[in-house]
């Protein structure tokens, strides 16, 4: 069952009332993306790919131009009363209140929301808040006001988690607690939609991504198949006699070529059985690896394959 859904979801913006289609920014472009329940969905794309308005369409802050969104098959657009209650996030940096400490903030939202009883106390607990509850948010470092704002995310208990960079500004030791928490947080059965900039941790906490680049959405999937579709896989030759290994490889019509000291070759499809095939062909030649490994591309690798526009060379006078 998905938890969130987006069909053709695009956004247009004028910048001045004439709205000249010349002056227009498209924001969001057709813009499809599937969420799964239960899912730590991990949202990745360049600076103005169209990240913080869709998270600003979930929300109801941002109309869209045509498209809908759906959470657990409600349109958001007519029925943000109710899906607004299933849906907790930080959104654009923690806004919070720089003079009241910690939990006056908590108490002040959570008041705001209508919420009973809301356990803010356990909320800061769990947060690792409850020292510096009392204390004024404007001594809190940028990691603290992080966990504040996740942890009024958190109060009303939505079924549906958005942060977008929640990790901003943390420390190792921070980072590394608050990706304990999300893990836990799933575990609980909430589903955690997470835009971030840093790839090395979505890639160890995400078990789902989308990448985006220009209003569209061109990549989205399980971790795992996301970087399996990729093309950059490669088995990676250590060898003595480069050039005899290179021709032979050729022959057989296995793309191949030298880099620096060894052999990097990339295989239409790379299987577990690929490595003992190239050796079998090699040893018919009287060629013996020294090492034959895979080396199968990381997210950071492919997501710049993905958003990174070739430059231009320089043309001469």
């Amino acid at each position: 069952m998905n938890i969130l859904e987006t069909e053709d979801l695009t956004k247009i913006y004028h910048p001045n009332f004439l709205r000249k289609k010349a002056n227009q920014v498209i924001a969001l472009d057709n813009f499809s993306l599937t969420v799964p329940q239960g899912s730590l969905f991990g949202l990745l794309g360049p600076n103005g790919a169209g990240k913080t308005t869709f998270l600003r369409c979930v929300f109801g802050l941002v109309r869209p131009t045509q498209g809908e969104i759906r959470v657990y098959d409600t349109v958001v657009r007519s029925g943000l009363g109710s899906t607004v209650q299933r849906v907790g996030g930080v959104l654009d940096g923690a806004n919070l209140f720089p003079l009241f400490t910690g939990k006056k903030n908590l108490v002040l939202l959570a008041q705001t929301a209508g919420l009973k009883n809301p356990p803010i106390d356990a909320t800061l607990e769990r947060l690792g808040l409850t020292d510096a509850a009392n204390r004024p948010v404007s001594g809190y470092s940028l990691g603290m006001r992080q966990r504040l704002a996740l942890a009024a995310a958190l109060l009303k208990n939505p079924d549906l988690l958005i942060l977008d960079e929640p990790m901003n500004g943390m420390d190792p030791a921070g980072m590394h607690d608050i990706r304990d928490f999300l893990r836990s947080l799933q575990k609980d059965g909430k589903t955690i939609l997470l835009s971030s900039h840093l790839l090395h941790e979505i890639e160890q906490i995400c078990d789902h991504v989308a990448i985006m680049q220009k209003g569209h959405c061109i990549r989205q999937g399980t971790l795992k198949d996301v970087l399996h579709t990729t093309s950059t896989q490669e088995i990676i030759i250590k060898i003595d006699n480069l050039e005899k290994t290179l021709t032979t490889l050729h022959t057989a019509n296995i793309p191949a070529h030298q880099h620096d000291t060894h052999i990097l070759c990339t295989p239409a499809e790379i299987t577990p059985d690929t490595p003992r095939t190239i050796s079998r062909l090699l040893a018919q030649h009287d060629l013996y690896p020294t090492e034959i490994t895979s080396k199968n591309t990381d997210l950071e690798t492919l997501y710049l394959q993905l958003t990174t526009t070739p430059k231009t060379p320089a043309t001469s006078a």
